[in-house]
């Protein structure tokens, strides 16, 4: 009976003193840490759906642990597995109510995490992945779901969520230093041998497949090593694979033609990849534009002109030139034995044939299509075949009705600027055009002369050619809006060429050609130069009073400077430049506080270095509520938490409450 006593006396006391701290007196244990604010007798109901219940359903649980949900939902992770598939309870690995006793973490099968099936999460571990520690991926840098960080049920210096399947995902610092923009490693690669790329890696399936000999050759022969790059401990080469040519032979090979270029550098007209030896060439497509080889031509030996070491090309590819002892006429008429003979036979002679240069004038290009009589005029009976001769060699002589030049070049020979193969284009060269005081240099090298000099019909009678065409070379335009139109309005009405005012009528749009009456012409060499319009030479920091400095040195023009549509203007539209804007961060940038921050600029806490840079910021002086003791350890996320704002999900800086009860839960519940 003494010992009932005792016993009950015990229990009471037990009560009271766990009624005092808010225990249940029949727990079968205090709870584990990580769970320790659900301790008490009236939070039981938070884990079981009844009071003594012992079995915890998993919604219980998924209504903390939201993200193990998300995953169990999605079919992704080892949850997935447990769960889904073989039906497991959440405490059937994570045992409760034994204090600090045993770890809340129960791994699945005997060994603890080291002898974890890692398979079961749907990540199988290969190759030197399975020497690996847990430790060595499963840790917070390695976390690619951001969204664990803002979770308060997951600790992320423990957790192993979040990790991404993706090789880059682990091994940011990429050996090849963003040459190669594939970033699926096991193209190349395997988690057996890293070094080892070439046994999985399939050539054939860039841009060069490997054939013939080249199948057979290492891989730095090509990709050679550029620098050393400390990487996963190791000094290791980095390998060029980015920027190598690779489309002509010589690409790679131009220090090994036996040829020294004397043939080009199109290699594989004659060779192949199976072997430098084995020679492909047709005879038929023998320099085709210089020295085509027909007749018995086609059966000399390539060394007869290009020497036993076929690295010779003869100078000249005239019948003389090689045949000079052959000729039986001993060049009495002339070197242009072509004019007569062939290569069929040197002895089968056209008779009709005549050498026209014999007589001072040279036949060539479209001369050569003509009829006789359209030059030489009939004299007598056409059968006698009497035409007169003219001396007078000139192109004028035959062309004054074709002259569209009018009396422009009069005394000049035309032969300067045509030949006889086609009147257009002219053979007027850019360093011809270099010597008049109008030099052609960046995109004026390649515009034709038609786009500067304009043909304009007139009269006929007016010294135009047959058709009514003259076309003007001597002109006094020679700035740029006298043939450029000028798309920015009256923005730079400022900049003017020397000595001239600006005026409406030479900064306004132009549908046509503008006016070149009067000197009040845009200097649009201010900014712009010949190379290219798109290229200036504008000083931002120079000519405004917006300096562009750190993160707005990157930015384009585009996005600051507004492009106004305008179907008035002739190219649609055009962009703002010189509208007075406010130089606030606001007038750009979108406020992603959503007005919580109106008293103060954007510069009090950022800097244009980077956004992120919150170092002006001190949360001390610039504030009301001094961090210090535990509160410096904490996030910011701890304790701006994000509210919604006109709709919009928004970090919460201006917390209006700030006393510990307004964030801390309090056990004096009587209010003692």
């Amino acid at each position: 009976m003494d010992f009932l006593k005792v016993t009950f006396l015990l229990l009471l006391f037990s009560g009271v003193v766990f009624a005092d701290i808010d225990v249940n007196i029949f727990s079968p244990g205090r709870l584990s840490k990580a769970h320790k604010d659900l301790e008490g007798s009236k939070n039981c109901i938070q884990c079981h759906a009844k009071k003594g219940e012992s079995l915890i359903q998993k919604d219980s649980c998924y209504k903390c642990h939201k993200a193990i949900k998300k995953r169990v939902n999605a079919h992704k992770g080892y949850h997935n597995q447990a769960i889904n598939i073989e039906k497991k309870n959440c405490e059937d690995c994570h045992k409760e109510h034994f204090a600090d006793r045993y770890d809340l973490i129960t791994w699945p099968n005997k060994g603890g995490y080291k002898k974890f099936n890692h398979d079961l999460t749907g990540f199988k571990l290969n190759g030197a992945h399975k020497k690996i520690d847990c430790e060595k991926c499963h840790k917070k840098e390695n976390i690619k779901d951001k969204s664990l960080f803002k979770d308060e049920n997951v600790n992320i210096k423990t957790t192993y969520l979040g990790l991404d399947t993706n090789c880059v995902s682990c091994h940011l610092n990429d050996v090849h230093q963003e040459q190669i923009d594939n970033k699926n490693c096991a193209n190349c690669h395997d988690e057996t041998d890293f070094k080892n790329a070439r046994i999985s890696f399939n050539h054939n399936l860039t841009n060069f497949p490997l054939k013939g000999q080249h199948k057979t050759v290492n891989c730095e022969a090509c990709h050679k090593p550029l620098k050393q790059i400390f990487y996963e401990d190791k000094w290791r080469y980095k390998l060029k694979h980015k920027g190598i040519k690779y489309k002509r032979c010589v690409d790679c090979h131009k220090n090994d033609d036996i040829h020294e270029n004397v043939f080009g550098d199109n290699c594989e007209r004659c060779h192949t990849e199976s072997s430098f030896n084995d020679i492909i060439f047709d005879k038929k497509e023998h320099a085709v534009d210089k020295f085509p080889l027909t007749g018995k031509h086609l059966k000399e030996d390539c060394r007869s002109c290009h020497t036993d070491k076929l690295n010779i090309v003869p100078n000249e590819s005239t019948c003389v030139s090689c045949h000079k002892k052959d000729d039986p006429h001993r060049r009495k008429f002339g070197e242009t034995c072509e004019d007569c003979h062939n290569t069929t036979d040197f002895k089968d002679i056209d008779e009709k044939s005549f050498n026209h240069n014999l007589t001072g004038f040279k036949i060539e290009g479209y001369h050569k299509k003509l009829n006789c009589i359209e030059c030489h005029s009939l004299k007598g009976d056409y059968k006698k075949k009497y035409l007169t001769y003219n001396k007078d060699n000139s192109c004028i002589k035959c062309h004054t009705s074709d002259n569209p030049h009018k009396d422009e070049f009069k005394d000049d020979d035309c032969s300067k600027c045509h030949n006889q193969d086609r009147f257009i284009p002219s053979e007027y060269s850019v360093e011809e055009h270099n010597k008049t005081d109008f030099k052609l240099d960046g995109s004026h090298e390649v515009v034709s002369c038609n786009q500067c000099h304009k043909p304009y019909h007139t009269d006929k009678s007016n010294g135009a050619n047959k058709d009514g065409i003259v076309l003007t070379f001597h002109t006094e335009e020679k700035d740029c809006v006298d043939c450029h139109k000028n798309p920015h309005i009256k923005q730079f009405e400022n900049y003017v060429i020397e000595g001239n005012k600006p005026t409406p009528q030479s900064l306004s749009i132009s549908t046509s050609y503008p006016s070149q009456e009067g000197n009040n012409k845009v200097n649009c060499e201010k900014c712009h130069t010949t190379e290219s319009f798109h290229k200036t030479i504008f000083d931002h920091n120079k000519d405004t009073d917006f300096k562009l400095i750190n993160s707005h040195k990157d930015v384009t023009c585009e996005r600051c400077h507004e492009y106004k549509k305008d179907k008035n203007h002739e190219f649609g539209g055009y962009f703002l430049y010189t509208q007075n804007k406010n130089k606030d961060c606001s007038y750009c940038h979108t406020d992603i506080h959503y007005g919580q921050f109106n008293d103060k600029k954007c510069s009090d806490c950022h800097t244009d270095v980077k956004w992120e840079d919150l170092s002006l910021f001190e949360h001390n002086r610039d504030t009301k509520f001094k961090i210090d003791g535990a509160h410096e350890k904490l996030e910011c996320e701890d304790c701006h938490k994000t509210i919604k704002i006109k709709e919009k999900d928004v970090i919460n800086y201006k917390i209006k409450k700030y006393s510990c009860i307004d964030c801390h839960d309090t056990y004096h519940k009587d209010g003692n």
